[in-house]
């Protein structure tokens, strides 16, 4: 994919795929490409994978974000997050015209090496779409293979369960169809149906020397933070919460000489 562009290459992809990233970097220096790393998560996951030993990237490779408008568009590959369409992530904020570091151009392409989770269709879609406006090429899953799930795939579950056997089987994180359907694969290689638990958020799992059972539900889902206080806030203070979540805010951010007091920068709008 990379060595049929002609302009800069956006990859964007989870920042906890560490192996992805290394593809990307593999990919970039095969075709003597520099990186850019953008977005706080990808920048602090690739920084710990390199003192880890995870990640190989020459130090010539790694462009700083302040510098990309200097390197020429067809040496260029920049790693980001937002492949899930985050209102905050720097993809989103590129695609909307709002980074201050990287302004998207026609030439340009977005390659979107990460699944939608069920739910930020409509996010990922926006900033698809948003994408093609300003002239971009997007390439995704469904247009090339630059994608493959991390998760496990049935032949892999059952193998899992057949070398584990275990005496209960309690499907995890995914929707109702993914649970039962975990739930009907465990029954398939021979685990008991009794001993299969098909739960949900708050339900615990109560395991004693007499077998297992669900429990009573117990109280789960969001914990609120206010400042660095946990627990219940204020009526007033979720209502606030609420308008700017709908409403948005918007920061000026303005650059004053102390002693004059003359501007010293643009002012800068911030939405």
């Amino acid at each position: 994919m990379f060595s049929r562009c002609e302009g800069r290459i956006i990859v964007t992809s989870f920042a906890s795929n560490v192996h992805r990233v290394q593809q990307a970097l593999d990919a970039a220096e095969a075709l003597d490409r520099r990186v850019a790393l953008l977005g706080r998560s990808m920048v602090k996951n690739v920084n710990i994978a390199k003192d880890l030993g995870h990640v190989r990237m020459p130090k010539s490779t790694l462009v700083e974000p302040r510098s990309i408008e200097s390197v020429a568009d067809d040496q260029l590959v920049i790693v980001t997050t937002g492949s899930q369409g985050e209102p905050l992530a720097a993809l989103r904020r590129m695609a909307y015209g709002e980074h201050r570091q990287v302004t998207l151009k026609e030439g340009d392409t977005v390659v979107f090496s990460a699944n939608p989770i069920p739910g930020n269709e409509r996010a990922i879609n926006e900033t698809v779409d948003r994408l093609f406006q300003l002239g971009c090429t997007v390439v995704t899953a469904a247009d090339a293979p630059i994608h493959t799930s991390g998760h496990g795939h049935r032949e892999e579950l059952k193998l899992m369960l057949n070398l584990t056997r275990p005496r209960y089987v309690l499907p995890v994180h995914g929707d109702h169809k993914s649970i039962r359907l975990h739930a009907e694969l465990a029954e398939s290689v021979g685990i008991e149906k009794r001993n299969i638990f098909r739960g949900d958020s708050g339900i615990p799992l109560d395991i004693t020397r007499n077998g297992a059972r669900l429990g009573e539900p117990e109280e789960s889902g969001m914990v609120y933070v206010d400042g660095i206080e946990l627990g219940d806030l204020t009526e007033t203070a979720l209502r606030d919460r609420s308008a700017l979540s709908a409403d948005g805010i918007i920061f000026v951010v303005a650059t004053v000489s102390k002693k004059e007091g003359d501007t010293l920068a643009d002012h800068e709008i911030v939405l």
